[in-house]
């Protein structure tokens, strides 16, 4: 995450960082491919390793 966002973007304030994270997380977890997890955002990997209830 800080080399793919933070510091490509160089906030200069705390407050910066934490409105630019809020943005970037939701993807980084939802729709950005994970090496780890076969290319698949984590989300997925997470709901779908779910048992049903």
């Amino acid at each position: 995450m800080k080399y793919e966002h933070l510091y490509l973007y160089g906030y200069e304030t705390p407050a910066e960082v934490e409105q630019g994270l809020q943005r970037y997380i939701p993807f980084y977890n939802e729709q950005r491919p994970h090496s780890a997890l076969d290319q698949q955002p984590p989300a997925a990997v997470h709901w779908t390793s779910m048992p049903d209830p």
